[in-house]
């Protein structure tokens, strides 16, 4: 099991309209996420596809938003 720690303690600003949204298979592993999410995830998009979810808790943690 992966031990994701974050990797910094930087707060990331994002536009109060923005629609974070992924999708995920039934093994939780992410299927689609779109540029906002990208965006918010720190992540490319080819190195989050397939990942599980807690993936993106990496960094979801150190701001407080919670993919």
């Amino acid at each position: 099991m992966r031990n994701n720690q974050p990797v910094s303690q930087q707060e990331y600003q994002y536009p109060d309209d923005a629609t974070l949204m992924s999708t995920t298979d039934a093994s939780s592993h992410i299927t689609y996420a779109n540029d906002a999410f990208i965006d918010v995830s720190g992540f490319a998009s080819e190195d989050i596809i397939g990942q599980p979810v807690s993936y993106t808790h990496l960094r979801a943690h150190e701001t407080e938003l919670h993919l």
